[in-house]
């Protein structure tokens, strides 16, 4: 086996994968800004919640970090896979342990 061959394969697999990464880092700095910016009309708007589009883990934790660190109640609802969202409520609206209860069996 040439050797010359191996390196420069591994060269171009890591390559290829330090781009995805950067890609998907991107990907997710959008996503940041736009939750961001979105909570940032939310809070404005004096509207009681605001419901995110279905989404995968990652941005729903997204979501909540972002909510978290505005002092906004934040949670989960609807079935994996099908259309689980984030749903964001007013920092004095936040639902109450019922309505967690009911959102939850969504």
């Amino acid at each position: 086996v040439d050797q010359a061959k191996v390196a420069e394969a591994r060269k171009r697999r890591k390559e290829a994968d330090d781009s995805r990464k950067a890609e998907e880092k991107a990907a997710r700095d959008n996503y940041c800004r736009f939750v961001q910016v979105t909570l940032d009309g939310f809070v404005a708007s004096g509207a009681d919640l605001h419901e995110f589009q279905p989404s995968d883990n990652l941005h729903r934790l997204i979501v909540q970090d972002e909510a978290q660190s505005r002092g906004l109640p934040c949670m989960s609802v609807g079935v994996e896979t099908v259309d689980r969202h984030a749903v964001v409520f007013r920092a004095d609206a936040g639902p109450s342990e019922w309505e967690q209860r009911f959102l939850q069996m969504e």
